[in-house]
């Protein structure tokens, strides 16, 4: 589930947004529909980071060892 609020709502009262982004991901919308933005918690945003890398990593190691030097 995610919070969304346009950008003058987010503009307005960015401290409860901040926090209600620890809890869900909040999304920023421009021109009532649009999503410019998504403000998600420190520790979603390094977890997923982390899936990142292992998915990149997993990925190279199942490419020959001369592509994966590329």
């Amino acid at each position: 589930m995610s919070t969304e609020v346009t950008t003058s709502e987010f503009r307005n009262e960015q401290s409860r947004y901040l926090d209600a982004a620890q809890r869900e991901p909040v999304s920023i919308l421009s021109r009532g529909a649009r999503r410019r933005a998504v403000v998600v918690s420190p520790d979603f945003f390094d977890a997923q980071l982390k899936l990142l890398r292992i998915g990149k990593i997993s990925a190279l190691l199942r490419l020959p060892v001369e592509r994966a030097a590329k």
